[in-house]
Formats: structure tokens, C-alpha cells, sequence
């Protein structure tokens, strides 16, 4: 069911962007760029499966234990498939660390994965857009004491 929706989501921001038969009232495509690339830095709220959520809200109810979360976009490249529609290659991470003392525990996730970008405006590059990402996901736990 999942991968049904994501393919609408996908069919719909791509058909969506078609240019009817006649219309000329777009950007000029000489205008555009050949590739684009995508980069971002910042906090994020991340969630986690049952069994695991359950002891990253026991480690929050500890006072001596801080939490850092952080989401990168690295290395996002993109590409025109229509006049306000890109499509690309992107890798995104998120990192989750609780510390006590010198002692930590990580938890980083990644998406490898194909990536679309549609602006909403009149203009290509203006205003609010919307992004789908569909790819392949790691998670990795890692931590100072043990292997």
C-alpha cells in the first residue's frame, strides 16, 4: 500500500507540472539552469519503531541525560524534467545522540534515493515547494560502551 501512494504522490507532482498543448506563458527555459544541487542543516523530532521508542522515552525521563538530533541533506543533485519540476539523486541523515557523562548512544538513520522538487508558484525558484524522496533507508546504533 506504501509503495501504491508513494507512486501517486510521484505520478501526481510530475503530471501535475504538464504545460497544456499551446501555453506559452512559462519560463524561458534558456533561462534556466543545466543542474541544481540541494544541501540543508537542522534540527529535527524523530520517531522509532515500538520496541525502540519505548527505551529512547525511558532515557528521556532521566534529568542527567542530554539529547542532540540533528537532519542533513548531503549531496543533492537535481536536474529539469519540466519547467518548475526537478528530479535528482539525494542523500538525506538524521543523527540522534543521548549523553550521560563521556557515555553516549547514536542513532543515525540515511536515505540513498531519487528525489523530486516542485515549485508551486508562477516561477521556477520562488516560494513554497514540495519535495518527495523514495529510496533505500539504513539505520545504525552505535555507542561508547561496547560494540
Amino acid at each position: 500500500m506504501k509503495k501504491l501512494l508513494l507512486f501517486i504522490f510521484f505520478a501526481s507532482i510530475i503530471l501535475y507540472g504538464q504545460d497544456p498543448p499551446g501555453d506559452t506563458d512559462h519560463q524561458n527555459e534558456s533561462n534556466m539552469e543545466s543542474w541544481y544541487t540541494y544541501w540543508g542543516l537542522g534540527l529535527s523530532v524523530l520517531s522509532y519503531p515500538s520496541e525502540l521508542q519505548k527505551i529512547i522515552d525511558l532515557l528521556g525521563t532521566i534529568d542527567e541525560v542530554s539529547n542532540t538530533s540533528l537532519n542533513m541533506d548531503m549531496f543533492g543533485f537535481y536536474w529539469h524534467i519540466e519547467p518548475k519540476t526537478i528530479a535528482g539523486f539525494v542523500v538525506n541523515g538524521s543523527g540522534d545522540r543521548y549523553m550521560l557523562g563521556e557515555e553516549y548512544v547514536q542513532i543515525d538513520q540515511y536515505i540513498y534515493g531519487l528525489s523530486v522538487i516542485r515549485y508551486l508558484s508562477d516561477s521556477f525558484g520562488k516560494g513554497f515547494f514540495l519535495r518527495g524522496d523514495a529510496g533505500i533507508a539504513v539505520l545504525s546504533l552505535t555507542s561508547s560502551f561496547g560494540d
